[in-house]
């Protein structure tokens, strides 16, 4: 391993703390640490782990938009990330795909914008589907939103902690 390579390690389970503790076990010649955690989204619960849109392991070319919508950057459709902007007035035809890269297990979607659950463009609202699905391919067709959002989405998809 290099200086410049980023290594992710997930936690096998998420954790309730309000620190955390590294110890590292090896290293090569100096001891140099550089470390980011990252916490749960506020409103999405602890027994599911995110597939990888807000963290961007999902590329920007896994995104799909309906004929008349702009995709914009992928970027622009992730969580907690920048607002995106469709150049459409939603009609319930408009639709956002996304390639999850291989078949997965979806159990859950949390948003943030124009959906009628979301009261503004910040608050994370998450939803569990009935049942689990596998699959590789989400296609989100929303059929009402909020009219005061202007058309501002983003979006995760999560899957379960015990996959």
């Amino acid at each position: 391993m290099d200086r410049n390579t980023v290594v992710y390690n997930a936690l096998p389970r998420p954790q309730n703390c309000q620190s955390v503790r590294v110890a590292p076990l090896t290293y090569y010649r100096l001891m140099c640490l550089r470390l980011e955690v990252y916490e749960q989204t506020p409103g999405v619960p602890n027994d599911v782990v995110s597939l990888g849109m807000e963290s961007e392991d999902i590329p920007d070319s896994s995104f799909e938009v309906s004929g008349s919508a702009s995709l914009g950057s992928g970027d622009l459709w992730r969580l907690n990330h920048n607002p995106s902007y469709a150049d459409v007035v939603p009609n319930g035809c408009e639709w956002i795909q996304v390639d999850l890269q291989t078949q997965r297990e979806v159990v859950g979607i949390a948003t943030q914008g124009i959906f009628t659950a979301n009261w503004d463009s910040q608050t994370v609202v998450f939803n569990r589907l009935p049942d689990p699905v596998f699959c590789r391919y989400v296609r989100i067709i929303p059929v009402s939103w909020n009219p005061q959002a202007n058309t501002v989405f983003r979006m995760e998809l999560y899957g379960s902690v015990d996959v």
